[in-house]
């Protein structure tokens, strides 16, 4: 991750990760957006919380592209 100069990940998933009950600080994808920062400080890390709180696998599974494709277009 030397040469990164912006590192993009979809925090994809249901309930858990969406986390939607929880203030921002204390939800997984914000958790780890802030541990890599600490551990990559010359990165830009954006953690994109994917996360859709009721969604069965069957219904991930119909919007993974879609979702995938945000890291693309922010």
């Amino acid at each position: 991750m030397k040469d990164l100069k912006t590192v993009t990940i979809v925090a994809f998933g249901d309930f858990i990760t969406e986390a939607g009950h929880q203030k921002l600080k204390d939800r997984w994808p914000e958790i780890l957006s802030q541990s890599l920062q600490v551990r990559f400080p010359t990165i830009n890390i954006q953690v994109i919380n994917a996360g859709v709180g009721g969604n069965t696998s069957q219904e991930g599974l119909k919007r993974i592209e879609q979702d995938a494709r945000l890291a693309f277009t922010l």
